[in-house]
């Protein structure tokens, strides 16, 4: 992938997140104190986002780095230890039972280390 290519991905990606936390341009851009010209610049793949915000965004959104610049496909790391059926069944029932995002990324945690344990 050149740099044009990871510029537009990584634009997309983090529109697609800001959209999925229901964030404008505005608060998203005050969330990083910074202006909303920016975020529009890293949304349409004009500007790459350095380091620090790119770890930021990652932080805000849940997700990895590595899927917000296009290195992967999974939205987290934990998804990428866990067999997807296992990982889709326990994201649907938790979603189900109402339990929140910070939550799942504990129990995810646990389960890969007691499969680790018993490998």
């Amino acid at each position: 992938m050149n740099q044009e290519q990871q510029k537009l991905i990584t634009g997309k990606r983090i529109r697609l997140q800001r959209e999925a936390k229901q964030f404008s341009q505005d608060v998203l851009a005050e969330k990083l104190n910074m202006k909303r010209s920016n975020i529009a610049n890293y949304e349409s793949g004009r500007v790459m986002p350095p380091g620090n915000i790119i770890k930021e965004l990652s932080d805000i959104f849940g997700v990895s780095s590595d899927y917000l610049l296009g290195r992967s496909d999974s939205i987290n790391q934990i998804q990428d230890k866990i067999p997807s059926g296992i990982y889709m069944r326990m994201a649907k029932e938790a979603e189900e039972m109402g339990i929140p995002e910070e939550d799942m990324e504990l129990i995810f945690e646990m389960y890969k280390r007691f499969k680790k344990a018993n490998d």
